[in-house]
């Protein structure tokens, strides 16, 4: 283990060690959320949104320069909002937003919203709190509503939703943390985010939310997917926060590369914080948001987070999001770890519709093309209570929209690799251009009667061949 992956892993049980009084309602944390950890569901962060808005409204360099001379207080994003605002009406603006934002929803006539693992496992933490005494609050100066939709379409709950300061004093969210988790949008929410892009505008707004953030003083604050020079609202209650000494401030560095001083830097000015010892602000180096809350999830025990961190691991291409199962007859168990373990006893039915069991796995994103793809490769190794010629091996199945098909993996009691060849599933219809979900599974015909067998996965990836060249995925 290098020293950026010791100091990751040290500071994320350093992160779950620390629980408040088991007390309903009390909680030790506070999230804030960046436009960061919205990228892996499909919403475009600040620099590309940008880039995009200058390509639709003709607006250069020069433009964007001459803007942030007359208006010195403003980011690049906002001057760039403000020439938007020169060049179309309000509304107009505001429905071209909306439109980028709803990238991060799948098509009709499913039309949920992509909700990824960082904030799946955000509103499970939060959702959990009665358990965990871990965090209640989430705080965000992002505009899209993945988070708020994170609850509902993931966890059948529903945050006190905070979308202007004058809604602290009506909505009360400190007086019912013991019913409901909380979720405050710093920047307004998406139906009404365009209208703080003047520099009037944002100066009022900010103003407003002064004071209105006092009772998020004492909590710990863990910073994902945030870059300190969007706002002065977070940033105004974060060196609050540090000045008051009474919390530290983990902030997450998405540094894939391991370099993170020319990050850190800039964030400790705008702070004004210089002391080096770190002992109030600590600086996190991370790959992704999603890989973050996934690892927390599952030092606090969640065991969603745990089944789709070895998820991830094993089907990386297929970006995991949960797991599921079902029983007919047969009876499933499974351990997720370094390795995916899942153990099916069959029953005595010789029917295979009444002896079957098996594990989902869906996708995160509507569906995955594999159709440029010739194999896919599985490491694995199976255990049989008893064997017989008859038995076909595991199912691995592909759902595609309207078809799915299984193909048998045989049995390697020793381990070892199969390559599935693709075009046996476009024989019997799948469409590969459109898998959602992945199964594992057994019936009778897979493994006999009344057998228990075993299927320890250790890695999947997709191969392309082409002209004597192998590539892999």
């Amino acid at each position: 283990m290098n020293s950026k992956d010791k100091k990751y892993r040290d500071a994320i049980k350093r992160i779950a060690q620390k629980r408040a009084p088991e007390e309903k309602g009390s909680f030790s944390y506070v999230f804030l959320i960046g436009a960061g950890a919205s990228i892996s569901s499909g919403i475009m962060d600040g620099k590309e949104m940008s880039a995009k808005l200058m390509a639709e409204f003709g607006i250069t360099e020069t433009d964007v320069r001459q803007r942030l001379k007359e208006a010195p207080g403003l980011t690049r994003y906002q001057a760039i909002m403000s020439l938007c605002q020169d060049r179309r009406n309000e509304s107009w603006i505001s429905h071209y937003i909306r439109k980028l934002i709803r990238a991060a929803r799948r098509p009709a006539p499913d039309n949920r919203w992509i909700i990824n693992n960082c904030y799946d496992t955000l509103a499970n933490i939060l959702v959990e709190n009665d358990k965990l005494h871990f965090s209640r609050v989430a705080v965000t100066t992002n505009f899209d509503p993945l988070i708020n939709y994170a609850f509902i379409q993931n966890w059948h709950d529903e945050p006190v939703l905070i979308r202007h300061p004058e809604e602290i004093g009506t909505m009360q969210p400190t007086q019912v943390y013991g019913e409901f988790p909380a979720l405050l949008y710093l920047h307004g929410y998406w139906q009404n985010h365009s209208q703080y892009n003047q520099p009037n505008q944002i100066n009022r707004y900010a103003d407003a939310w002064k004071g209105k953030l006092e009772s998020l003083y004492t909590q710990d604050v863990i910073v994902i997917g945030y870059s300190g020079t969007e706002d002065g609202i977070a940033m105004r209650w974060l060196r609050d926060c540090l000045a008051h000494r009474s919390s530290r401030v983990w902030w997450c560095i998405y540094s894939p590369d391991g370099d993170s001083e020319d990050k850190i830097n800039p964030i400790r000015k705008i702070l004004d914080y210089s002391d080096p010892s770190e002992e109030y602000l600590k600086f996190v180096p991370i790959c992704s948001a999603d890989e973050f809350m996934l690892d927390l999830g599952k030092e606090l025990g969640l065991k969603r987070a745990a089944d789709t961190l070895c998820a991830k691991k094993v089907f990386e291409w297929f970006r995991p999001s949960t797991l599921s199962h079902f029983e007919n007859g047969a009876i499933l168990d499974y351990r997720t770890d370094n390795t995916l373990d899942i153990t099916i006893q069959t029953g005595t039915d010789n029917f295979p519709g009444n002896n079957h069991a098996g594990l989902n796995i869906d996708t995160i994103l509507h569906d995955v093309d594999l159709s440029k793809y010739k194999f896919i490769e599985v490491q694995y190794k199976t255990e049989l209570s008893e064997t017989s010629q008859k038995s076909a091996g595991f199912e691995f199945k592909l759902h595609s929209p309207k078809t799915a098909w299984s193909y048998h993996l045989p049995f390697l009691a020793e381990g070892g690799y199969h390559r599935i060849p693709l075009a046996e599933f476009t024989k019997n219809n799948v469409d590969l251009s459109k898998i959602w979900r992945i199964v594992i599974a057994a019936d009778v015909n897979c493994l006999g009667q009344t057998t228990k067998g075993v299927i320890s996965i250790s890695r999947t990836k997709l191969i392309l061949i082409r002209s004597d060249k192998k590539k892999t995925l």
